[in-house]
């Protein structure tokens, strides 16, 4: 696929063992300095996208061998029980990743929002995990 095609530059790089991440280090797991204290993982990202959202989470969902959500056409889950999410451009500097949501450790940020380089960054609750 063209990033055009699907909205974004996506790798879908496998590491093996899976629990390798070669671009973090040898010791990345074991490295507890800054790890978890604030966030531990990511809920969900947006992508605004030209044309039609359902469809574009079709053929995120085709490539990626994940389903549609079945109660937002517009959704992709993934095999972590993350969420691709899909919507239209509204406005025309809208283009690819527009938001992240994060699972904060501190129930006291949930609900906080910032932007980083224009892309809204969004802290959930952990507990969310367990609905999706």
């Amino acid at each position: 696929w063209h990033p055009k095609d699907i909205g974004v530059i996506m790798e879908t790089a496998e590491h093996h063992p899976k629990e390798d991440w070669l671009y973090a280090g040898k010791h990345w797991r074991s490295d507890k300095r800054k790890r978890d204290k604030v966030v531990n993982g990511f809920a969900a990202v947006t992508l605004a996208v030209n044309g039609s959202p359902e469809d574009m989470a079709r053929k995120w969902a085709a490539g990626l061998n994940r389903p549609v959500s079945s109660s937002d056409l517009r959704t992709v889950i993934l095999e972590d029980g993350g969420q691709v999410r899909f919507r239209g451009k509204q406005s025309a500097k809208e283009d690819g990743l527009i938001e992240i949501d994060i699972y904060c450790t501190n129930p006291a940020d949930v609900g906080k929002e910032f932007r980083v380089c224009g892309i809204l960054m969004r802290f959930v609750s952990p507990n969310l995990k367990a609905n999706l």
